[in-house]
């Protein structure tokens, strides 16, 4: 862009310039009695300063031409780059939305496994709590139905050593 605008103000100076020299040949051809070695030099730098402007402007269309090539280019890239940044973006969104789906049915999971590890241990504390109340029931049944069977085994006993005397 800096070359371009360094371009065309050489070219609008060199068109100055000609425009200069026409009117220098202009007033010399007016004046024939003057120099004709001037009106030859003028016309000399006449020529060559219309050559310049020719290079010049053959520059400054190819710098032209580049620079559309590269505007296009540069179109192109970002076109290039915004449809794959939303590809992206759109697979990065069905990814969360799956792994969002993925969190929630694991949290359900661990709650249905939590309910039930719960009811396993309240079915499991009220086995011990009955099997508890079922030992005391037989540790405090147990003098009662051995109190006979010790008065007979004592009656047997002092019959024996009776019986032995």
């Amino acid at each position: 862009m800096q070359e371009r605008a360094e371009l065309e103000d050489q070219l609008a100076e060199a068109e100055e310039k000609v425009k200069k020299l026409e009117k220098t040949i202009e007033e010399a051809r007016q004046t024939p009695a003057e120099s004709e070695s001037a009106a030859s030099a003028a016309s000399q730098e006449l020529s060559a300063a219309k050559n310049k402007i020719s290079s010049q402007r053959e520059s400054i269309s190819t710098l032209q031409n580049q620079l559309k090539e590269l505007q296009e280019a540069a179109a192109s890239e970002k076109e290039a780059v915004e449809a794959q940044l939303a590809a992206q973006t759109a697979k990065s969104q069905r990814q969360i939305q799956t792994l969002s789906n993925k969190l929630q049915q694991a949290q359900l999971d661990a709650q249905s496994i939590q309910r039930t590890f719960e009811k396993r241990l309240e079915d499991a504390e009220q086995r011990v709590q009955a099997a508890q109340a079922r030992a005391e029931s037989f540790a405090s049944a147990v003098p009662a139905a051995t109190r006979p069977l010790l008065k007979q085994i004592q009656t047997l006993q002092a019959t024996h050593d009776e019986l032995k005397t």
